[in-house]
């Protein structure tokens, strides 16, 4: 006669695992923020990304002009506020 062994919970059935359930639909908050984040009409990016109209003088010849053709389509960080005159951070008041 075989010996009985034990059985083994996680092998014996296949168990339904959490992920396995449906994703949740976005709330109000996430669906405004994946409509700001749609490209534009054009393809592109509405904000965010360096332009012809802020990236500086695209047309001029040397540095100028290649620092400003190199920053297009590029991501760009907006603050809400600039840095201290002094160079160091502020936090607040």
């Amino acid at each position: 006669m075989p010996d009985a062994k034990p059985s083994n919970p996680s092998t014996s059935a296949p168990q339904s695992s959490p992920d396995a359930s449906p994703p949740r639909p976005p709330n109000f908050i996430e669906q405004i923020v994946e409509a700001d984040n749609r490209p534009g009409p054009s393809g592109a990016p509405r904000w965010g990304v360096w332009t012809r109209d802020d990236a500086g003088p695209v047309d001029a010849p040397g540095p100028a002009g290649d620092a400003a053709r190199a920053r297009l389509g590029k991501p760009r960080v907006h603050t809400r506020f600039p840095p201290e005159p002094n160079g160091y951070l502020h936090i607040g008041h």
